[in-house]
C-alpha cells in the first residue's frame, strides 16, 4: 500500500525546551486520502500561500502550522522550511529556529536565506561572532535579497555595530514596492529596543499599505514605547477598526485607556490638593 510522508510538529510535554521540539515524518494513511478526496485542490502551494498570508498578518502561530502542512505535501519545499524558521524567530523561539535552520541546511546546503536566518537565531542566542560568520556566508552566496540584508542588520544590532542602518536601508531598497519589508525592519529595531529608528520604518510601511491591521498594531506598540500616548491610542483603535480580532491591539488599547483614566484621576487629585492649600492660606 502506498503511503505518503507527512510532517507534523510535536509539542514536548516532558520538559520545557520551547514551543516546538521535534519534526517527524509519518505515514499519512486514510486521513490524508480522505482529505485529498474532499479537498483535491489543496496542495503544497495552497498551504504555502495561506502561510505567507498569515505571516504578513502577524499571525505567526497559524503561519507555522500552514508551513508545516505545505511540507506534508512536499518536504523539499525550501520556502516552507525558511518560512517556519522565520515564524519561530517572530515567536521569539530562537533555539527552535536554529534547530530547524540546521535541518533545512541539511537538505539545501548553502541556502543563502537559510544561512541568514540561522545567523539571526544564533545572534539572539547570544553568539554574535558565529552569527556574523553565518551572515558573511549568506551574503557571499550568489545573488542578493532583502532578507539577507535585513538579517545582516539584525545580527549587527546584536553587536551594536554602526553599520546597522546601512544594512536595513539596503533591505528596503531591495524591495521598493514591498510594504512588509519596512514593517519587518521596524520590528527588528523594536526587538532590540530601538524605537526611534523603528518608527521611521513603520511609518514607511504604513505609507505603502495603510490597510494592514498588523502595520497599525506594530506602529501603535512603537508609539506606546515612545510615550506618544495619544497617537498610540489612535493607532491601536485603527488596527481594531480594520480587524476587531487582534488581541495585541485590544490589550494595547486597554492599557492606553487605563493610563488615560489614571492620568485624569491624578490630575483631579492634584487640583483638589491645590484647592485645599488655597483654602488654608486664607
Amino acid at each position: 500500500m502506498r503511503v505518503r510522508a507527512g510532517i507534523r510538529w510535536i509539542e514536548t510535554r516532558e520538559r520545557d525546551v520551547g514551543r516546538f521540539s521535534n519534526l517527524e515524518f509519518e505515514s499519512a494513511g486514510e486521513e490524508h486520502r480522505e482529505e485529498r478526496a474532499e479537498e483535491p485542490l489543496r496542495d503544497e502551494r495552497h498551504y504555502l500561500g495561506l502561510a505567507v498570508d498569515r505571516f504578513h498578518e502577524g499571525r505567526f502561530e497559524e503561519a507555522l502550522r500552514y508551513y508545516s502542512r505545505a511540507l506534508e505535501f512536499d518536504a523539499q519545499l525550501a520556502e516552507a522550511w525558511l518560512g517556519q524558521v522565520q515564524a519561530l524567530l517572530e515567536l521569539d523561539e530562537p533555539h527552535e529556529a536554529r534547530v530547524w535552520a540546521d535541518k533545512g541546511l541539511e537538505q539545501f546546503r548553502n541556502h543563502a536565506e537559510m544561512l541568514a536566518a540561522k545567523g539571526v537565531a544564533t545572534a539572539r542566542l547570544g553568539d554574535p561572532d558565529t552569527a556574523l560568520a553565518l551572515s558573511d556566508a549568506a551574503l557571499a552566496e550568489k545573488g542578493t535579497s532583502a532578507y539577507r540584508w535585513r538579517a545582516r542588520g539584525d545580527v549587527l544590532l546584536s553587536r551594536r555595530d554602526r553599520n546597522v542602518d546601512f544594512c536595513f536601508e539596503k533591505a528596503v531598497a531591495e524591495a521598493p514596492r514591498d510594504w512588509f519589508e519596512p514593517l519587518a525592519v521596524g520590528r527588528v529595531y523594536m526587538y532590540y529596543g530601538r524605537y526611534a529608528p523603528a518608527l521611521r520604518h513603520l511609518e514607511n510601511a504604513l505609507a505603502r499599505n495603510a490597510s494592514s491591521a498588523f502595520v497599525w498594531e506594530s506602529l501603535a506598540r512603537c508609539l506606546e514605547k515612545l510615550a506618544l500616548s495619544a497617537r498610540a491610542t489612535q493607532a491601536y483603535q485603527h488596527a481594531l477598526d480594520l480587524d476587531a480580532t487582534r488581541a495585541e491591539a485590544k490589550e494595547g488599547l486597554a492599557r492606553m485607556e487605563g493610563r488615560g483614566l489614571f492620568a485624569e484621576a491624578v490630575s483631579r487629585v492634584r487640583a483638589w490638593l491645590r484647592g485645599r492649600r488655597g483654602e488654608g492660606g486664607r
